[in-house]
């Protein structure tokens, strides 16, 4: 089953903004930075450098509006000025496993970009397993904390025939639907293959690093 990919949600001004963020991402930081800025806004912990994780305005989606959400925006934008690798695995990852019953591992990737410049993925708190985390603290983010979670999400995981290398710095709590899952894909793996990249993507990722 294939997961739908709502992009017909985001409003013209959405679209613009998720643009506007590409061709930011491609300049200097502070661009970046002040375009963020100028909507309220700021930027995630994270993001490896090669991309820039942003909240999403709610205004910028026509079919869903939650009046009690905890966090001040439903949805994070994960933006690059190219086509993402990143993106185009957890895309990939999501389409998988999308109506089955290791949906509930990952954060939902509810809409993206036909080049994988940019995704909406459902926003989650964090979950440490360690106190104090400095990242989070330093950004300013609300964390949760839980010594146990990554072992639990590696065994949910791997009943489920996936790998992962990097839980403890990639689990969140998703407050809708009141369960653990992952926010960044990046470090999973099918037990009994791997997730292979179009040939197009990685000529552009090499294009740009030339």
């Amino acid at each position: 089953m294939t997961a739908p990919n709502a992009k017909h949600t985001i409003t013209d001004e959405g679209s613009e903004f998720l643009n506007d963020l590409c061709e930011a991402w491609s300049g200097e930081r502070s661009e970046l930075q002040e375009l963020v800025e100028e909507h309220g806004l700021q930027l995630f912990t994270g993001g490896g450098g090669a991309r820039a994780i942003v909240p999403f305005p709610d205004e910028y989606i026509t079919e869903f509006y939650f009046d009690d959400w905890e966090h001040e925006t439903f949805y994070v934008a994960k933006i690059c000025g190219i086509p993402s690798p990143q993106n185009y695995r957890e895309v990939e990852i999501w389409n998988r496993v999308y109506g089955n019953s290791d949906a509930d591992l990952f954060a939902p990737v509810d809409a993206w970009d036909d080049k994988y410049r940019w995704l909406l993925m459902k926003r989650v708190t964090p979950v440490s397993p360690i106190s104090g985390d400095l990242p989070y603290i330093g950004n300013g983010q609300e964390y949760y904390v839980d010594s146990n979670a990554p072992e639990r999400i590696e065994g949910w995981l791997e009943d489920e025939g996936w790998h992962i290398e990097d839980a403890p710095e990639n689990i969140g709590f998703h407050e809708e639907r009141e369960y653990p899952c992952l926010f960044d894909y990046g470090g999973v793996h099918p037990v009994d293959g791997e997730i292979e990249y179009p040939d197009w993507l990685q000529a552009a990722v090499d294009d740009y690093n030339h």
